[in-house]
């Protein structure tokens, strides 16, 4: 059985079952360890406009307390949700290795226009900081992961942490930080000004997401990470897939203005992946990515 098919399986099994079951650790050859984790279903972060995440929590064998991954999906702002294929396997893995990982939903244009969704996970973000002693988290070790929109979620939220025109706009915890130690954005956009095309296939998210169609050069801006680095004391881990459709000069430009700016940067290319490569959990591209993920989580945390 492939590893997808596992992590389905055990995945509707924990749903069925519901908080509190523990679930031995399987490495991707299928080798089981002595240590367990656990899964925590529908947490509500946002009373308000009902915004819930799930949470993978080590259990047995991990020593408290743990660095915590806030997750955020993919789905060109308009779509997707939380328990995608590839938020479910890195919940997996990331958990058996000693580390707590939310994975959120957020709202979606063009019910919400930018920046709200950013707002949302900096949300999450605050009422994970919030539980913190409660599930076991580091409060100072904070990452923010996520691909193409979750990319370009995840890199805002790194580059904005004390921004007030990002600032969540919902009541809970309202004294917890919002910033993040490191951020892993997969194929995201970084500088709109480079990369928005009028004539080209997202030619609504201007009016969708952006709320201008056509977008104004200063929202194009706004909405770019790339014009933020400066304010960011995260270290990044940038993955790009060599054949994405989504042009490789929009990782390499933004790698490049963080290291200008004297931030802690690393580009890593996969070489033939294309876009939201990691939902193929089983591939080459996947298993390149979750070493140099690891290893770059190692560097930095310390497991």
């Amino acid at each position: 059985m492939k590893r997808v098919e596992v992590i389905l399986c055990i995945f509707l099994f924990l749903l069925s079952c519901g908080e509190g079951e523990d679930l031995k650790c399987v490495d991707r050859n299928g080798v089981v360890s002595g240590k367990e984790w656990r899964f925590i279903p529908s947490l509500v972060y946002d009373e308000e406009n009902q915004l819930k995440g799930d949470l993978y929590l080590p259990s047995k064998g991990f020593e408290k307390p743990y660095p915590a991954i806030v997750f955020n999906h993919g789905g060109g702002w308009t779509a997707g949700t939380r328990r995608m294929t590839n938020s479910q396997y890195w919940g997996e893995h990331f958990a058996c290795r000693g580390y707590a990982f939310f994975d959120v939903d957020y709202r979606l244009a063009p019910s919400i226009k930018f920046p709200q969704d950013i707002r949302d996970v900096k949300c999450a973000i605050r009422w994970l900081r919030g539980k913190a002693k409660f599930y076991g988290i580091d409060r100072e070790k904070f990452i923010s992961m996520g691909g193409s929109a979750g990319g370009h979620i995840t890199a805002m939220i790194a580059v904005t942490p004390d921004d007030e025109f990002f600032k969540p706009t919902c009541k809970v915890f309202p004294d917890e930080k919002v910033d993040v130690q490191a951020a892993i954005p997969f194929y995201g956009i970084y500088d709109w000004t480079k990369w928005y095309d009028p004539f080209g296939r997202f030619l609504d998210l201007g009016e969708v997401y952006l709320g201008e169609e056509p977008p104004s050069e200063e929202i194009l801006r706004k909405a770019s990470p790339i014009f933020y680095v400066e304010r960011t004391n995260a270290h990044f881990l940038i993955i790009h897939g060599s054949g994405d459709p989504i042009p490789l000069e929009q990782a390499e430009n933004f790698h490049k203005a963080l290291i200008d700016n004297g931030k802690d940067s690393r580009l890593v290319l996969i070489e033939g992946a294309n876009h939201a490569f990691d939902n193929m959990i089983d591939s080459e591209f996947t298993k390149e990515a979750e070493e140099k993920i690891d290893e770059f989580l190692m560097e930095i945390f310390g497991r």
